[in-house]
């Protein structure tokens, strides 16, 4: 059975926290490929366009995950959102990858701030037919006392099975996952700040091969 992970977002810039995902992924499903995929549109709920602007261009935040991801053999870096619709929604991420890969199964994988807004996304419902979703909490969470995705399952209107605290089946027969481990508590936004004022206990948090590329990029 062939498996296939979908890991999408900004990544302006990339930093520790994405990598820990990808990990975290990897070890959920180690058969699985991985494709990271940089938004060409990023879809924003705060702004009236509906899509927010990234500080680095499409080109830098695609060659940067490159750089970076290429140590990692099981993970592709995808430029399929260069070729689809504005704002680049994740249903019409989903079905293409679907219609060229065809894999047996197709996970989305999201951090937990992206779960906490998921009821909001564009076709949801539908999104949760194609593919079954990985959820990865902050450090900041209490994983036994304060994390549980009851609230944000209640929000989708869809019903579902729990069956542990970290497994939980839709009515759409696919699956939502909790995975174990947690990922460093750290935004682009500080790490774009830190880049800036040269913080460079914030700048742990970029990746070494890329570090100095940021510092220039942002010095300009």
């Amino acid at each position: 059975m062939s498996s296939l992970i979908i890991y999408g977002g900004t990544f302006d810039p990339l930093h520790v926290g994405h990598i820990d995902c990808v990990s975290f992924a990897h070890q959920f499903k180690p058969e699985a490929r991985i494709y990271v995929i940089p938004a060409e549109a990023p879809v924003s709920f705060q702004e009236k366009a509906g899509v927010k602007t990234p500080f680095f261009s499409f080109a830098e935040r695609f060659s940067f995950l490159q750089e970076v991801f290429a140590e990692m053999p099981f993970v592709f870096v995808s430029d399929i959102e260069k070729t689809l619709p504005v704002p680049s929604y994740t249903i019409n991420t989903v079905e293409k990858i679907l219609e060229q890969e065809k894999p047996d199964q197709l996970f989305l994988l999201i951090g937990f701030d992206q779960w906490r807004q998921f009821h909001r996304w564009h076709q949801v419902t539908k999104l949760l037919s194609l593919c079954d979703i990985l959820v990865v909490p902050r450090k900041t969470l209490n994983i036994e006392k304060d994390l549980s995705l009851i609230d944000e399952l209640n929000l989708l209107s869809i019903g579902y099975t729990k069956f542990s605290s970290y497994e939980y089946e839709m009515e759409t027969g696919k699956k939502v996952y909790l995975l174990c481990g947690t990922t460093t508590d750290i935004s682009g936004q500080e790490v774009r700040e830190a880049l800036a004022k040269n913080n460079q206990d914030v700048l742990n948090s970029v990746p070494l091969r890329i570090r100095d590329k940021l510092k220039k990029r942002i010095a300009k």
